[in-house]
């Protein structure tokens, strides 16, 4: 595989008619007219399901240049971070988790509330839809919240966690693993 493209819908959104493009190709078979021919094709499947608005990112300058020449404009700019895990300072942690303690918090793993999905689901919509975004992702449904996010292949229940306020959940962080990469995703806080 030296390219794919992804062209959907914009689901969570009440926005209608909003789709994104993610084109990636190798970057040793850049500059041949791959990545043009699978955006084209992405721009077409689209259009064809009535799409009025497409947004897409890049990572990198050249992807920035990329989008620009086919007629994408700047809207906003969003910074990745990444961590070392074995060089992290995480010497506060347990100073802090005290302090929350104190303040009548309690940090417990996601499998210990695994049960409590419908409580997690109206967290995670509350929280996503204050995003900053274009398009709110205020439209997440249950259901698809269970198969995006909460049913996930690569969420690690036992490495993500919640905080609660007595018995409601006021905060988690899901994490995403990919062992075989040896990679994970902080994928919502």
């Amino acid at each position: 595989v030296t390219g794919w493209a992804r062209a959907r819908l914009q689901w969570a959104t009440s926005v209608e008619q909003i789709g994104e493009i993610w084109v990636f190709v190798s970057p040793p078979r850049r500059g041949h007219g791959l990545g043009s021919a699978l955006f084209e094709t992405a721009r077409e499947h689209l259009l064809s399901a009535g799409v009025r608005i497409v947004e897409s990112w890049s990572l990198e300058a050249e992807g920035g240049r990329f989008l620009l020449s086919r007629g994408f404009g700047p809207s906003r700019e969003h910074e990745i971070l990444d961590l070392k895990l074995a060089a992290a300072d995480v010497s506060g942690l347990e100073d802090a988790v005290s302090a929350g303690v104190a303040q009548g918090y309690e940090l417990v793993p996601l499998t210990a509330v695994s049960d409590r999905a419908e409580a997690l689901y109206a967290l995670d919509a509350a929280a996503t839809a204050d995003v900053p975004s274009t398009f709110a992702e205020d439209d997440v449904r249950l259901d698809d919240w269970l198969a995006e996010a909460f049913r996930h292949p690569q969420l690690t229940p036992e490495g993500s966690f919640v905080v609660l306020a007595g018995d409601e959940p006021v905060a988690h962080a899901l994490l995403h693993v990919d062992p075989d990469a040896r990679l994970a995703a902080n994928e919502r806080t």
